[in-house]
C-alpha cells in the first residue's frame, strides 16, 4: 500500500519492528494529494479588505475542501467499506492543533449547508462564539474601545459587513465609533447596544448572559453562526459565569480578565456522528472513517523553549547557541529527533485512519511546504511512485492519484471553485 511504500524509506528514522499487514488487503484503496494551497502577490491595499481577506492559502483551501465534500455527497457514489452511498459521516478532517484555520474551515463548512459534527475538543476563549460573547462584555464595561466594538458589530449580535462598517468609522473620524452611532440612521444599533447596557447595569454576573442569550434570544443567532458545537461552548460558558460567580467574584470583569488567562476545554463526542468530523489526530486513535482528508500538512515540530532537559530531567539553559558547548548540542539535537519521530507517529495514525480514501492537502504562507514537512514527504513518495512523469500546479489544479487496485495512477482535474 502506499502507506507501506512511503514508512519503508524512513525506517533509518522512524524505525517499524512489527511487520503491517493490511485488514482489507485486497480492497481497492485511494490516495489523493492535491496541490499545496500557498500565499498569492501581496498587494498594498488599506480598504476595503473584504475581497482581500478571502484570498488567504487557509481560507482558499478550507473552500476547495468544502466544495470536494459537497460535490462527492451529491454524486451518490458508493463506499467500499460501507456499500452505500457517501455521507457527511463518512469523512474525517484530521489537523495537527486546533487553531484560526480550523475555525475558518468550521464556518465555511456550515456556509455550504454541509453538517458538521464541529471538533473534538475545544478550548473555550479559542472559539468565536465564546469571543462573541467576551467582546459583548468589554463593550458594556467600556463602550469607547473602538477595535472590540468594531468586532461586536460584526458579529451575529449585529452582523454588519465591511462597507457598513466602514461607513461608520469615516463618518467623523475625530471621535469614537460609540459617538457615530448617535445619528439617526443608526438608529437601532444605537438603541440595541444601550440595551446591553441597561442590561449590565442591572443584573449581576449571574444573570447577565443568562439575559442577552435566552430572555433577548442571542442564543439563536449564535447558533445559527456558528453551529453544533457553538451549543457546547454556550454551555461550558454559561457555567463558568455562574461558578465564577458563586465561588471567586459577581464582577463582569473580573471574569473576562479570568477567562482570558485560563483555558477551559471540553472534551466533545464527536465519533458516532453521521456528520463531518474534524478531529485533532491524536483524538482520532482507535478510529476510522471512509475518506480522510489531512489538511494540516506543512507545519513542523519547533521548540523555542531556551532550557533543555537531558534524558535524566536535568535543565540545561544557555543565552544562545553561541554558547552552547558539545554537550548541549548533542542534547539539543536528540531531543530535535525525539521530537521529529513523534511527529512521523502522528503522520502514521493519520494516514491509517482511512478505510477507503486518503486525501492530503495543505496550505503555506510561504511559496512552498518544507522539505521535512508531511506534505513534502507524502508528495515525494507521489513522484517516486510516478516516476516524476506527472507534473501539477495549483493553478492548473490537477491532484494526483494513487489507486492500489490495479496500480492505477493517474491525474484528476479538480472542480473549479464556485461562489457561494
Amino acid at each position: 500500500t502506499f502507506v507501506h511504500k512511503m514508512f519503508d524509506k524512513l525506517t533509518s528514522i522512524f524505525p517499524i519492528n512489527t511487520p503491517i499487514k493490511c485488514f482489507r488487503e485486497n480492497h481497492p484503496g485511494l490516495v489523493e494529494i492535491w496541490p499545496l494551497v500557498t500565499a498569492e502577490e501581496k498587494t498594498s491595499f488599506f480598504w476595503p479588505i473584504e475581497q482581500k481577506m478571502e484570498t488567504t492559502p487557509g481560507h482558499r483551501l478550507a473552500h476547495n475542501i468544502a466544495q470536494y465534500i459537497k460535490e462527492q455527497i451529491g454524486s451518490s457514489k458508493i463506499l467500499p467499506s460501507t456499500g452505500r452511498a457517501i455521507s457527511a459521516g463518512d469523512f474525517m478532517i484530521l489537523i495537527r492543533r486546533r487553531n484560526h484555520f480550523t475555525t475558518e474551515l468550521i464556518k465555511i463548512l456550515h456556509e455550504y449547508k454541509l453538517e458538521v459534527a464541529g471538533i473534538d475538543r475545544l478550548i473555550i476563549t479559542d472559539n468565536i462564539v465564546a469571543g462573541d460573547l467576551i467582546s459583548l462584555a468589554k463593550f458594556v464595561l467600556q463602550p469607547l474601545d473602538d477595535l472590540n466594538l468594531a468586532a461586536l458589530l460584526k458579529s451575529p449580535f449585529f452582523g454588519i459587513n465591511d462597507a457598513a462598517l466602514q461607513e461608520i468609522i469615516l463618518y467623523n473620524k475625530q471621535q469614537p465609533i460609540w459617538k457615530n452611532l448617535d445619528e439617526p440612521k443608526w438608529g437601532d444599533i444605537q438603541t440595541t447596544l444601550n440595551q446591553f447596557r441597561q442590561i449590565y447595569a442591572t443584573y449581576s454576573l449571574q444573570d447577565f448572559f443568562h439575559v442577552i442569550l435566552h430572555v433577548l434570544n442571542y442564543k439563536q443567532r449564535l447558533l445559527e453562526f456558528g453551529g453544533e458545537e457553538a451549543l457546547d461552548v454556550i454551555h461550558e460558558f454559561l457555567d463558568l459565569s455562574n461558578n465564577f460567580a458563586k465561588e471567586i467574584s459577581t464582577n463582569l470583569q473580573e471574569f473576562i480578565l479570568w477567562l482570558e488567562h485560563n483555558s477551559s476545554e471540553i472534551k466533545r463526542n464527536v465519533e458516532k456522528s453521521d456528520k463531518i468530523r474534524i478531529m485533532t489526530i491524536h483524538g482520532s486513535k482507535g478510529l476510522q472513517s471512509g475518506i480522510v482528508i489531512l489538511a494540516d500538512t506543512t507545519s513542523t515540530p519547533t521548540n523555542q523553549n531556551r532550557i533543555t532537559w537531558t534524558p535524566d530531567d536535568i535543565a540545561l539553559w544557555s543565552s544562545s547557541s553561541l554558547y552552547a558547548n558539545n554537550y548541549l548540542s548533542a542534547i539539543k539535537t536528540y531531543n530535535q529527533n525525539k521530537d521529529y519521530e513523534e511527529y512521523l507517529r502522528l503522520l502514521y495514525v493519520a494516514m491509517t485512519r482511512a478505510e477507503d480514501q486518503l486525501i492530503v492537502t495543505g496550505y503555506s504562507n510561504k511559496k512552498d511546504a518544507p522539505d521535512n514537512s508531511w506534505y513534502k514527504l507524502i508528495a515525494n513518495t507521489m513522484n517516486e511512485i510516478t516516476n516524476g512523469e506527472i507534473q501539477y500546479s495549483f493553478f492548473e489544479s490537477h491532484a494526483l492519484i494513487y489507486q492500489n487496485h490495479g496500480e492505477i495512477i493517474t491525474t484528476k482535474k479538480l472542480p473549479e471553485q464556485q461562489a457561494i
